[in-house]
């Protein structure tokens, strides 16, 4: 839950005048490219964001379930269960 909200906090993709840097693929050198800030997710967003991580679980929990793997299903549905308690405090 926390690597989904430190994700949804990630900066937008860097435009503007970056270019790519030819020695580490994937890099970008220019104006802007550093020191970007994080967004920053109100309560209702990341509210949402766990309600749809519950979502996920118990959905794969029922692949699991339907393909055998009961404890694993059990495990899923137990963390479901965890974060639609947290739902009552954000």
């Amino acid at each position: 839950m926390l690597a989904a909200i430190d994700n949804a906090e990630a900066p937008p993709s860097v435009g503007g005048s970056a270019t790519t840097n030819a020695h580490i693929a994937g890099a970008v050198t220019g104006v802007g490219t550093t020191e970007v800030a994080r967004r920053e997710l109100s309560d209702e967003q990341i509210r949402e964001l766990v309600c749809r991580e519950v979502d996920e679980r118990l959905g794969a929990a029922d692949d699991f379930t339907t393909g055998g793997h009961t404890e694993r299903a059990a495990a899923l549905r137990a963390e479901a269960t965890v974060l639609r308690d947290l739902l009552g405090d954000v």
